[in-house]
């Protein structure tokens, strides 16, 4: 078959680039099938242009993957745009994390009217719109990502190279955090070294004769650190191309306190592994810093006393330490919220390689606990899809996402003053975005106002 993969356009009204690498390891295991596969980035590539619409129109299946709630109505725009303006009418298939986690009668009242539209939640669904048995499609972890790297124009991989992007080394946390909407509860699944390697060493090699003198990349893993042993040998990987390529490696990561603290003690020569392998920045997941809200959000693995032994070992290590903030739960109160400020203050002034990352807690995200229970809100957001708009973690609590006016207006303040105090002084790398879903003036002063706002890594 003759498939196109489209990767949205960033929801906030610009431009951003960004590789996809979810489009990348798609179209890397369709190839291996050996159908044909061409990629289309609405961040770089204009559905005016007719070249584009001449791919589109001659493809069989047109897939568009989805990065997050915030994706949803640009893809339905999308969708009406391939349909009315293109006049394609063949199967779109719609896949990605948010679009994995809703149920099938969900999926058909958001993207009802669209024609043939597919929702694409794992490898059987896959297997009945390209005709062939689920055995026939090779998994993520199995195949290479040369063929799609050499697939694409030289322009558009050192455009991609110039900036940061994803590093897929492996996928699955064994955690069952309440507000984390990502695969979780599961074994970690790795790509398999060899093809890890050998496409960092296409990339890095590719880069040395575009004359690029770095490359950066966020590792995919939710804990980075949770398998010391496998991370090892990947890190061993990532020195063994420097040194053979003079590519300097840039790696930054998220992984929970206690994985950290123990491959610390479980691999040799730690620190100075990290520094050759170029892993120069982690998020640790704070959430408030309050065990109360920890233990809300099924988060027992983290401890109190964990937190300085890890920020105490990065400056050691000499890397940079992002605390992720979260808050604005159901079980916050002003003690925890005043207590989140606290000790962003105490953090920001102990260490001084500290960056904060607050967010505002959505818990009703598809793939969520929260989801399945605010079953109200969740019919809102179904009857009006701009609403998911307001699930982004970044935009600031909502009516519809925090109902009750003294809780938002507290979660708002303590969120608005972390970004304030700090931002401004190099130590908070969170850009505030403003809930645009819905109508009215305020949706419309919201997203004319987001499309300013600096882009949240």
């Amino acid at each position: 078959m003759n498939i196109t993969i489209i990767d949205p356009r960033y929801p906030y009204g610009k431009s951003k680039v960004f590789m996809n690498m979810s489009a990348i390891s798609i179209a890397a295991r369709l190839m291996a099938m050996s159908h044909r596969v061409n990629i289309l980035d609405l961040n770089l590539d204009d559905l005016k242009d007719s070249s584009v619409r001449e791919v589109i129109r001659n493809s069989d299946i047109v897939g568009v993957t989805n990065m997050g709630a915030p994706y949803i109505p640009g893809t339905i725009e999308l969708c009406y745009h391939l349909r009315e303006q293109i006049r394609f009418e063949g199967v779109v298939v719609l896949g990605g994390q948010v679009i994995e986690h809703l149920t099938p009668v969900q999926f058909k009242k958001i993207f009802k009217g669209l024609g043939n539209i597919v929702q694409i939640r794992g490898d059987g669904d896959l297997a009945q719109v390209l005709g062939c048995g689920i055995e026939d499609i090779p998994s993520p972890e199995s195949v290479s990502f040369r063929p799609v790297f050499k697939m694409m124009s030289q322009t558009r991989l050192t455009t991609y190279f110039r900036h940061e992007g994803t590093l897929i080394f492996s996928q699955g946390c064994k955690y069952w955090c309440k507000f984390c909407c990502a695969s979780k509860g599961r074994r970690e699944q790795f790509r398999m070294l060899t093809h890890f390697e050998d496409d960092l060493r296409f990339v890095a090699e590719f880069a040395h004769r575009q004359g690029l003198a770095q490359l950066e990349f966020y590792a995919s893993s939710l804990d980075f650190f949770q398998n010391p042993q496998m991370v090892e040998e990947y890190l061993k990987a990532l020195v063994r191309v420097q040194e053979e390529t003079g590519i300097r490696i840039f790696v930054r990561c998220l992984t929970c306190m206690g994985s950290f603290i123990k491959a610390s003690q479980t691999i040799p020569d730690f620190g100075e592994l990290l520094e050759h392998a170029g892993l120069w920045c982690i998020g640790f997941g704070m959430e408030g810093a309050d065990e109360s809200v920890w233990r809300s959000q099924n988060k027992n693995h983290n401890r109190k006393s964990d937190i300085n032994r890890c920020l105490t070992l990065c400056d050691r290590f000499n890397i940079r330490t992002e605390l992720t903030m979260s808050i604005g739960f159901e079980e916050d109160t002003l003690r925890t919220l005043f207590n989140a400020l606290m000790t962003s203050i105490v953090m920001v002034k102990r260490y001084s390689k500290v960056i904060l990352r607050p967010f505002i807690a959505k818990e009703m995200v598809p793939g969520n606990e929260g989801w399945k229970i605010h079953t109200d809100e969740v019919e809102r957001i179904l009857d009006d899809p701009s609403l998911f708009y307001n699930l982004d973690f970044c935009s600031v609590g909502s009516r519809l996402t925090h109902k009750k006016f003294w809780h938002r207006l507290g979660c708002n303040f303590i969120y608005i003053a972390i970004i304030g105090l700090f931002a401004p002084r190099g130590r908070c790398a969170t850009s505030l975005i403003l809930p645009q879903g819905g109508v009215g003036i305020f949706s419309k002063v919201a997203r004319a106002i987001n499309r300013f706002m600096p882009f949240d890594r």
